[in-house]
């Protein structure tokens, strides 16, 4: 956890420039994409907190099905004697699927986080010059430009988030 410090400590003042150049640059239509990035934040907030609720879920079922396979092993010779294999062979399989169901949900999370990442900026930019030039201003290359450096400059962070809450909610 303390590798990412350095990120983690970066992000505040990531935005803090890129909103401060965004406004110069773009005036009073920044606003149109402060506030996505305000609803992507509290989106990518909730995701981080449901990433680390599974993740916390699954780790659980992870320990169970680990104690189910030594108890398993550690027993083999009474299990076969008895003919109780078969009878702990499902009651592992049912430990191992509601395991792989905790990691399938994992992954989607992590797909919707990464997807969410990406479309970020794409939603971003096109709310912003949208009504950039909704209000009347003409969108000249330079200005464009450096807009849109400024904006996958915001990618990182915002992609971060969702990361950095789940290892510290």
């Amino acid at each position: 956890m303390t590798e990412c410090l350095p990120e983690i400590a970066s992000i505040p003042f990531v935005f803090l420039l890129c909103f401060i150049c965004l406004f110069y640059y773009m005036g009073v239509a920044f606003l149109a994409g402060l506030g996505i990035t305000v609803l992507a934040s509290l989106f990518n907030f909730y995701l981080g907190k449901k990433s680390a609720d599974v993740q916390k879920v699954l780790m659980t079922k992870q320990d169970t099905r680990v104690k189910v396979v030594t108890e398993l092993v550690n027993n083999i010779k009474i299990l076969r004697l008895n003919s109780w294999v078969e009878k702990f062979t499902v009651y592992l399989r049912e430990k191992r699927d509601e395991e792989v169901y905790m990691r399938k949900k994992l992954t989607y999370i992590w797909i919707l986080i990464i997807f969410v990442m990406y479309l970020y900026t794409l939603v971003l930019q096109a709310t912003t010059f949208s009504v950039f030039i909704g209000m009347g201003y003409t969108l000249d290359i330079s200005v464009a430009f450096v807009v849109m450096t400024l904006f996958g400059l915001l990618q990182g962070p915002l992609g971060w988030l969702p990361v950095f809450m789940g290892m510290f909610v």
